[in-house]
Parts: structure tokens; C-alpha cells; sequence
């Protein structure tokens, strides 16, 4: 296997339908957690991951077809809402009613776990300290207190390191609010 440097989903996607496993394991660090929290809307935890597992490799298996990034993502999330279902019913066919698929809105999912996976990525690239502060706050619920003292932190630097993550995080993802975006994808 070669070791590229990938700059973005765009030149991973390249090398992913080469053949190329770097391709591969980024776009798998990049999407799987989304598309984990996706599935999990349907079905439990431990068999969301199971088929996000199993959607990777169908995709690998056609990743010649796949022509841009849209398509792979589309065809992702299909592969994952799909296969949800299909376990789903298999469990329990009583579960899911025959206009289910009416009313769901595929759409607003979608867009609710690619503004998740964005936010994600953005603080994936917060300087380190940064990057757990800001998670443990936002995304495990952790009280400013608590991260101070597991961290070995004072209070105010805690408190600072999460004003400068807010801003970071501001900085990239325009002038929209980092916590406005945590709230409304975590809780939604």
C-alpha cells in the first residue's frame, strides 16, 4: 500500500477507487461516526456499527462505480438506511409500518449527519487540549469542574480553552455557532 498524504475527502475518494486502502481508512475516519449516530435513529448501537461496518465494504466492493463525492456519500447513506431497515424488519416485521419510508424525511437526516460530520471534522483539527476540552464539554456533557479536575487543569483554563475552541471552531464553519450546531445535531 502506498502512503499518500490526503489533503481532503476529494483526493481520498481518488485514491479510494484506485484501490487504495489509504483512501479507504480516511474516508472510514472521516464518515464513520456519522453515519454510526444516522444509524443508530434505527436500530441499536451495537448493530449500527455492525452495518456501517458492512457499508464500508459494500462500497469498497463497488468503488469503481462510484464518480464523485456526492455519489459515494448518497450511496453510503442509502447502503446504511437501507441495510437499518432490513434489520429491523428481519427482528421484528411488525416493527416498521408500510409508509415508514413516507414518513421519514431521508433529507433532513442527511443533511443533520453531514452538518454533524462537518462540525466533527472541525474540531477533529482543534489544537489538541483544545480538541478534548471542547469534546468532553460538548459532546460527552461534561461540566467545566470535572474536565479541570481530570485534566489537572485550574477552572480558568478550562474556561479559556473553551473560549478559544468556540472561536476556532467559529472560524471555521463561517459565522455559525459551534454550540448552536452541537445543540441542534446532538439533540435533534
Amino acid at each position: 500500500m502506498q502512503q499518500v498524504e490526503l489533503a481532503n475527502d476529494e483526493s481520498a475518494l481518488e485514491t479510494f477507487r484506485k484501490g487504495d486502502e489509504t483512501g479507504f481508512a480516511f474516508l472510514f475516519r472521516v464518515y464513520y461516526p456519522v453515519l454510526v449516530v444516522f444509524a443508530c435513529k434505527f436500530t441499536s448501537s451495537t448493530l449500527a456499527e455492525e452495518i456501517v461496518n458492512e457499508s464500508f465494504y459494500k462500497i469498497w466492493v463497488k468503488r469503481s462505480s462510484i464518480n464523485s463525492l456526492s455519489h459515494f456519500r448518497s450511496y453510503l447513506y442509502k447502503i446504511v438506511y437501507h441495510d437499518c431497515l432490513k434489520a429491523k424488519h428481519e427482528a421484528n416485521p411488525a416493527t416498521i409500518p408500510e409508509n415508514f419510508a413516507d414518513d421519514f424525511d431521508y433529507s433532513s437526516e442527511l443533511i443533520r449527519s453531514e452538518t454533524l460530520r462537518q462540525l466533527y471534522h472541525a474540531i477533529d483539527n482543534l489544537p489538541a487540549q483544545c480538541k478534548t476540552i471542547v469534546t468532553e464539554l460538548y459532546v460527552n456533557g461534561k461540566t467545566v469542574r470535572e474536565i479541570a479536575d481530570a485534566m489537572g487543569l485550574a477552572v480558568s483554563t478550562v474556561k479559556a480553552q473553551k473560549a478559544r475552541g468556540i472561536l476556532l471552531l467559529k472560524e471555521k464553519l463561517g459565522n455559525v455557532d459551534p454550540s448552536v450546531l452541537l445543540l441542534a445535531t446532538l439533540f435533534s
